[in-house]
């Protein structure tokens, strides 16, 4: 049987194969067990979870034809209404159990669930907590703490996996947001950027610029819009903010060398409006828009830029800015029609 027409078991079968895995490895990398791959390969599971769809497609590296190609095989089968939770920070705050949104609540909780979602499955320490709620802590800090997070239990509901898996769970170094790395945006869009960072040192360019694509995709605006600005100078939010950062800048640099310019326009421009002052980001941003055409943009958002760092830096325009302007002018830009640069 054709991968094409194969049944569930017979597509994953044959995407384990191409990767070279055998059934305890992809287990493994899954983070399932070997007994569920054995299952699913044999099409003994009616309905396969999302969380294992999920990290099965991570592990065998799946585009997103092949992605939906699999799940286009259990489609038809009784299925049960998704009641998922799901909890977005790449943007404003947001929760969900599967399409229902819930309400994040007052700013305090929102800053406490902001805090560990930002670092799904982490501890995070009380003194983080306090650090993030409070510029001036109260002596009764610690006591609220725990009457917010009882609170906030209650906003997410029960749980992710059954009444017996609490979402939020203490250790000995603090809180923990204990869901799977899928069901917060952040861990989505940490796994796309790791596997398209694999996919360029395998000198596979067109499949990471899709997957580093698929990972930008996952943010709807500047991360935590609307939170307060402790939150925000936590090192796990900047690490965050500086990791899109990073993935622009060599999503745009991908798609440069593969005459793919018009294809980075919109990401560049949305990291763009939240790093108003990055001469490397917008150096790419004025090429990737000479090279689709729009050179006045360009040449304008050069001019704009010039003036943002004279008023508020009191510098000039450096060396990479300055040779992106020119190129624009010469318009040796990356075409998106394969013209060199």
């Amino acid at each position: 049987m054709s991968e094409e027409s194969g049944t569930f078991g017979v597509l994953v079968r044959g995407y384990r194969a191409r990767a070279g895995l055998t059934q305890a490895a992809l287990a493994t990398r899954a983070g399932v067990g070997v007994r569920t791959v054995r299952d699913l390969e044999h099409d003994r599971v009616t309905q396969p979870q999302h969380r294992v769809l999920t990290r099965l497609a991570a592990a065998l590296d799946l585009s997103a034809a092949e992605q939906a190609r699999l799940r286009s095989t259990t489609a038809g089968r009784p299925t049960r209404p998704d009641r998922s939770l799901r909890i977005d920070v790449l943007g404003p705050l947001r929760i969900r159990h599967g399409d229902r949104p819930v309400d994040v609540g007052p700013l305090k909780h929102q800053l406490l669930l902001g805090l560990l979602a930002v670092q799904p499955d982490q501890p995070v320490p009380i003194s983080d907590i306090v650090d993030v709620l409070w510029d001036r802590p109260p002596r009764s800090c610690r006591g609220l703490i725990q009457t917010y997070l009882t609170r906030v239990r209650r906003l997410v509901g029960a749980t992710y996996a059954g009444p017996a898996t609490p979402v939020i769970v203490r250790d000995r170094h603090g809180y923990r947001l204990a869901l799977p790395a899928d069901r917060v945006d952040a861990g989505r869009f940490r796994a796309l950027a790791e596997r398209a960072t694999r996919a360029h040192r395998r000198g596979q360019l067109d499949r990471a610029v899709e997957l580093f694509s698929a990972g930008l995709a996952c943010w709807r605006g500047p991360l935590l819009a609307g939170a307060g600005p402790a939150l925000l100078r936590h090192p796990a939010a900047t690490a965050l903010s500086r990791h899109r950062l990073d993935c622009v800048l060599a999503l745009a640099d991908l798609a440069f060398s593969t005459s793919a310019a018009g294809r980075v326009t919109t990401p560049l421009a949305q990291v763009a409006e939240v790093e108003q002052l990055h001469e490397g980001l917008h150096a790419r941003l004025m090429l990737a828009l000479a090279g689709t055409g729009q050179q006045a943009s360009a040449l304008r958002l050069f001019g704009q830029l010039r003036e943002r760092l004279a008023d508020e830096l009191g510098v000039l325009p450096g060396a990479e800015l300055r040779a992106a302007h020119l190129r624009v002018l010469r318009q040796q830009v990356p075409g998106a029609d394969g013209r060199p640069a």
